[in-house]
């Protein structure tokens, strides 16, 4: 039983994770590069050139922003996680217990004080309703 609540609670979920956000990265990348073709122009003709795509500040930011999203998620469920599952063979003290379940709320609150610091409409929106 505890194998099969890891794998439903920790690694399925690191695994659909992991390929959402290699599907999100493409298509910013991708939809980057159709905003913003290189073009050359010679004479009277504009060519659009096609060079060996760079990393840009703002993938790397994004990139940066996904992994510690991923990071402090799964940091704060899988303590709970682990726990649980020692706790169905063998009782946990209420401290530890305690201290998990903190630490996990603690995980949640980095990621909502992240999303309202990096997302502009959040702040936007915050600002209008504190006004």
């Amino acid at each position: 039983m505890g194998i099969y609540t890891f794998i439903t609670s920790v690694i399925i979920p690191v695994m659909l994770n992991t390929g959402l956000n290699i599907l999100i990265f493409i298509y910013v990348r991708k939809s980057a590069r159709r905003i913003q073709p290189n073009y050359t122009s010679s004479g009277s003709t504009t060519v659009i050139v096609h060079q060996p795509s760079k990393i840009s500040r703002r993938d790397v930011s994004l990139l940066k922003q996904m992994i510690f999203m991923f990071a402090i998620c799964i940091s704060g469920w899988t303590p709970v996680t682990v726990v649980h599952i020692i706790d169905i063979s063998n009782p946990v003290r209420n401290e530890i217990v305690g201290a998990v379940a903190l630490f996990s709320q603690i995980c949640l609150l980095c990621l909502i004080v992240n999303l309202v610091a990096c997302n502009h409409d959040i702040k936007n929106l915050i600002r209008q309703f504190c006004h």
